[in-house]
């Protein structure tokens, strides 16, 4: 069973900014420590030729993006060949934004259940009291994150606001998309990154 643990921490170079942070137990918006895993090959992003993709005659360019919403057969066939371990840190191009965990640390995860269960949570429903637990920066990008995916009309607005107030929203409330800050394609995945040691998935 994998669970998501949205954090926020930018990022100002290629190391992951929060791998090897103690861990904290009682904020859900910070890191643990990261589990000693052997040192695989790094899975580039789709700019850089990759042995998986030659191997099978698929350019990196035509397998990325995976995109959440219209995941294809042939992306979740190569998927499944790839292996990273938990827990698998969440990245954009500028931030950490989270942490995929399985049932304990050092745990296997294939690609494609990661996958599988990115687009399984970014249409889940998400209550006001997962959102109060996320810190102020977190929050206001959640917030930009709703607003972007319901097109800034004052339906939006409303819903946020019978979402903050903790009425049922009638308008379309949070979902995990939004806990994603609207990154809802993957392109890259990093079975152990040469900066950080740790898994990543990285989505835009």
């Amino acid at each position: 069973m994998l669970t998501y643990f949205p954090q926020l921490v930018p990022s100002f170079d290629a190391a992951c900014p929060v791998a090897g942070a103690p861990p904290n137990q009682h904020n859900p918006d910070t890191i643990t420590q990261a589990p000693d895993a052997p040192r695989l090959n790094t899975i580039p992003l789709s700019d850089w030729p990759t042995p998986l993709a030659q191997a099978n005659n698929i350019n990196a360019t035509d397998f990325y993006p995976v995109r959440l919403e219209t995941l294809t057969v042939a992306q979740e066939i190569e998927l499944s060949t790839i292996t990273l371990v938990s827990p698998v840190h969440v990245h954009t191009p500028f931030e950490h934004i989270g942490i995929i965990r399985g049932n304990h640390d050092g745990e296997k995860i294939t690609a494609d259940d990661l996958v599988l269960f990115l687009h399984w949570f970014s249409q889940q429903p998400i209550n006001r009291a997962v959102y109060a637990q996320l810190s102020t920066e977190m929050q206001v990008q959640v917030e930009n994150a709703f607003m972007q995916r319901n097109g800034y009309t004052r339906a939006a607005v409303l819903g946020w606001i019978d979402f903050l107030q903790g009425r049922s929203a009638e308008r379309g409330g949070l979902i995990g998309s939004d806990l994603l800050l609207g990154c809802t394609e993957v392109w890259g995945l990093e079975d152990t990154s040469l900066q950080s040691g740790v898994s990543v998935i990285h989505v835009v």
